[in-house]
């Protein structure tokens, strides 16, 4: 430990008691010590910076891969419709769909369907996980991707654009997906 954290926390330990003083003191004490903690640190050789700013992050293509997604065609008259996929994490780290949009749709949203009591019900969700190293199958019946507001027609053979945001190691990685639109059957 550090000489001054010892002294701050000396001083915090003499300030007990002592009421307003020591809830004005001890945070202008702390502050004080932040910026003296900054000012000390080393700076970093130019070369090391360059070494590190060479390393490339993977990109959403070599984190995942997405197999087969389409979207139903809606119902005549409907403004809304269901897309599925399988995506595969191609990494040990844990991973989980955490948005999904389309700029055909005004709202998009993660979905699954459950069974109780004899009930399939659909309800929204924050994320739907992705297997370490394992695939993650969005399909009928199960989890899925729903779209709302449609902003145009949707014909059979039409590609819709998704955009998946994955969480992965505590960064969002962006995956923009073309999906094929199908029959219903």
């Amino acid at each position: 430990m550090t000489s001054d954290y010892l002294y701050a926390m000396k001083a915090h330990r003499d300030l007990k008691g002592c009421g307003m003083f020591r809830s004005l003191m001890l945070p202008a004490l702390c502050l004080s010590l932040i910026g003296c903690g900054v000012a000390e640190q080393p700076k970093k050789d130019d070369a090391e910076t360059a070494v590190k700013t060479d390393v490339e992050k993977p990109t959403a293509d070599t984190l995942f891969k997405v197999e087969d997604a389409y979207i139903l065609v809606p119902l005549v008259g409907s403004t809304q419709t269901a897309g599925f996929l399988k995506i595969t994490a191609m990494t040990d780290a844990p991973a989980s769909i955490v948005s999904v949009s389309s700029p055909k749709a005004a709202e998009a949203e993660l979905h699954t369907h459950s069974m109780a009591g004899g009930v399939m019900s659909m309800k929204k969700v924050d994320y739907i996980d992705i297997p370490i190293s394992g695939t993650a199958e969005l399909r009928p019946n199960g989890d899925h991707v729903m779209l709302f507001g449609l902003t145009e027609g949707l014909e059979i053979g039409d590609t819709v654009s998704l955009e998946l945001v994955v969480l992965s190691s505590g960064e969002a990685v962006v995956l923009t997906v073309e999906a094929v639109v199908k029959p219903l059957i």
